[in-house]
């Protein structure tokens, strides 16, 4: 899952950062408003520096440094981040951390690369912007006015969902969870409801059952389940040895 998060991530940088996109296309904002679901923010933070660290190989008769375009987009896409979240934005401490790691690289590009010296001031203004009263903080996007009306509801990772995990015999307990719990939690706080005990610590296994009888099993380190269960999808919690009977 989280490989395939990256790559939808490194599509958005190189497809909707930086380009003219057309009116009324929301991918962005999309996976800006639920990204929690399938890539948690300390990762989304890792990729992005990553990304912006990297060095792209030149190809002959560029016009535009390779390198300094995908240092720009990483920026852009971070003032995108900060305009369609707002509120929740620096929710998560990590993200301070995030900017005072990218703050100090830009510091160090924009001696090579004096085009930077823009992008940092809107850098700081978003660093400044943590402390300014919630409801003065305003968009720092020179290019884009956004409708705050039309922007999609944030999904926040401390967000309750409301499921049900559902044993072999399809009796079943409901659960109220934050999306960000993870599956080795959900596991353990099941099978005390369900009164199921396990001869090894790893016999029981979080599984969906798709409406098409598809199997998907969870590994204990997958986050947000509940939330992204398909539709007429079923937890179940059984036995690795009793999977193929669900």
């Amino acid at each position: 899952m989280s490989g395939a998060a990256e790559k939808i991530l490194e599509y958005l940088l190189e497809t909707y950062i930086c380009v003219n996109c057309e009116e009324g296309d929301t991918n962005l904002d999309d996976f800006l408003s639920t990204y929690v679901i399938f890539m948690p923010t300390n990762q989304m933070c890792a990729t992005l520096l990553a990304i912006y660290k990297a060095k792209p190989q030149q190809r002959a008769g560029e016009n535009m440094d390779l390198t300094l375009r995908e240092k720009v987009k990483v920026i852009r896409f971070i003032l995108e981040w900060h305009d369609a979240s707002k509120e929740t934005f620096f929710e998560d401490p990590k993200i301070n951390v995030f900017l005072t790691e990218l703050h100090h690289l830009i510091r160090i590009d924009v001696k090579i690369y004096p085009q930077l010296k823009e992008e940092i001031k809107l850098i700081e203004s978003i660093m400044e912007n943590d402390s300014d009263p919630k409801e003065t903080r305003k968009s720092k996007l020179p290019w884009k006015q956004r409708n705050s009306i039309d922007k999609p509801k944030m999904i926040r990772p401390s967000d309750e969902v409301i499921f049900k995990v559902y044993c072999a015999d399809h009796t079943y307990t409901t659960m109220k969870m934050r999306i960000d719990t993870p599956a080795s939690k959900i596991i353990r706080l099941a099978a005390d409801k369900l009164g199921l005990r396990a001869d090894q610590p790893d016999d029981l296994k979080l599984c969906e059952v798709r409406s098409t009888g598809e199997r998907i099993l969870y590994k204990e380190s997958d986050l947000s389940i509940s939330y992204g269960l398909s539709l007429n999808g079923r937890l179940f919690l059984a036995p690795a040895d009793h999977l193929d009977a669900l």
